[in-house]
């Protein structure tokens, strides 16, 4: 889970924290249309790694539509 949110997010590159919110909800984006959310605490992962609440992920999955 964490290895497709690095892939997505040139994770080497780019500090997580740093990304703007447009990256942010552009990441959450093509991580939902992989189907990466449907693992079990995928969104908690999500939140750990962008340094998120989880209710921001997912209002990020709702803006990502």
């Amino acid at each position: 889970m964490t290895k497709a949110i690095v892939q997505v997010t040139n994770g080497e590159k780019n500090i997580p924290e740093k990304l703007t919110i447009k990256e942010r909800v552009l990441a959450i984006s093509v991580l939902k249309s992989r189907g990466v959310f449907e693992i079990k605490n995928a969104i908690q992962v999500a939140a750990d790694f962008f340094n998120i609440s989880k209710p921001t992920v997912y209002r990020y999955i709702k803006n990502a539509l």
